[in-house]
């Protein structure tokens, strides 16, 4: 498929779901598809080299952990740092009890929210942006 895969699936709630992402492909994030809300890493510290983008469609969990559904080692993440869940055309983060905490647009999470397009969250050292269609990322980059 041209993605970023782990080793294995993860299984989270009794769902299953790949850990596959969209690095360098357009696979799944085409203008004028269905939209296919995603988070975007904006930014992370140097020597941290994860995927740049995830698909969100059921629940994914960002942390350091392998057993992350995303996993990015930043040393300043909690094993299993947030999770965004796609819930009935909506978009939701929550932290996980993190030491460090999750902010969205600046404001730390106090419980769950529903994120808007262009969102910003941050945890740990990395901000990622929160892109309703990802199709759109992909027809401007040119992906």
């Amino acid at each position: 498929m041209g993605g970023v895969r782990d080793d294995e699936d993860r299984r989270t709630g009794g769902r299953t779901f790949s850990t596959e992402t969209d690095v360098g492909t357009s696979d799944g994030l085409r203008a004028g598809v269905e939209a296919q809300p995603a988070l975007l890493l904006a930014w992370a510290p140097e020597g941290v080299r994860p995927a740049d983008r995830a698909r969100v469609s059921g629940e994914l969990r960002v942390g350091r952990s392998r057993g992350a559904g995303w996993s990015i080692p930043d040393r300043r993440l909690s094993a299993e740092h947030f999770e965004v869940s796609a819930r009935g055309g909506e978009v939701v983060v929550r932290d996980l009890g993190s030491t460090n905490g999750t902010f969205v647009n600046g404001v730390r999470l106090g419980g769950s929210r529903v994120l808007a397009d262009q969102d910003v969250v941050r945890a740990g050292r990395c901000v990622f942006a929160f892109q309703a269609d990802a199709g759109e990322v992909a027809g401007a980059a040119g992906v």
